[in-house]
């Protein structure tokens, strides 16, 4: 049986901070195009009013299925959100 490499999936947890989201996620797309297939993206967006939105739906078109956006309709904190993430 081949040896499968495990399955990396990077969460960000993200509320009205999208330059921040954006410079993050730049950081990150280098070592994810790097393992196509590999390498996924989760982003919850805790309420943002800023520009947060718009920008996740252009990165939605750029990366397809490699990303996951759970938006959130209020601000449910950092262990809220995280445990979100885990239930996901």
């Amino acid at each position: 049986m081949p040896h499968r490499r495990p399955s990396t999936t990077v969460c960000i947890l993200t509320m009205n901070r999208v330059e921040t989201l954006r410079e993050s996620v730049d950081a990150l797309l280098p070592g994810l195009d790097n393992a196509p297939g590999l390498g996924d993206l989760l982003i919850l967006d805790q309420a943002s009013r800023d520009a947060t939105g718009d920008y996740l739906a252009g990165l939605k078109q750029r990366l397809a299925d490699r990303l996951t956006i759970i938006s959130s309709p209020v601000n449910i904190g950092c262990a809220g959100g995280r445990l979100a993430l885990v239930e996901y």
